[in-house]
């Protein structure tokens, strides 16, 4: 019972210790500014993170970016990472429904609790997008 706990320990450590290499790898490529190397990282399995949209690549590059450097440290934490994918995302998505004229996904984008509006009112849902 005693080695199960430990191998459990252990299991945890290690994916703790690969999540955080993931997150050190995130950091540097976003600090290096290509971001197509910030989404292969970001998409990196170990780093746990929420869906991330190659087609977006410099929208989390830019504002990701912009994050890192007001950080006192210069990195971005995991919770901070985690939140910030969750909502450029949720933003991609979005853009990609306006670009394509997909009021439907638009819509369902935007009622959704990420990104953070409330109150949005289901009439408003057959309004037309107007073309930018």
């Amino acid at each position: 019972m005693l080695q199960n706990r430990k191998q459990h320990h252990d299991s945890i450590k290690g994916r703790q210790d690969a999540e955080l290499a993931a997150v050190e790898q995130i950091n540097v490529a976003i600090r290096n500014g290509l971001s197509e190397k910030t989404v292969v990282e970001l998409m990196n399995p170990e780093a746990q993170l929420p869906p991330v949209y190659p087609f977006a690549a410099e929208l989390y590059q830019k504002e990701l970016a912009t994050l890192q450097q007001q950080s006192p440290d210069g990195k971005l934490t995991h919770p901070e990472l985690s939140v910030a994918v969750e909502m450029l995302s949720s933003v991609a998505l979005i853009n990609q429904a306006l670009d394509s004229g997909d009021k439907s996904t638009v819509w369902k984008q935007l009622s959704s609790s990420v990104i953070g509006l409330t109150n949005v009112e289901d009439e408003n849902s057959q309004r037309s997008v107007p073309a930018g």
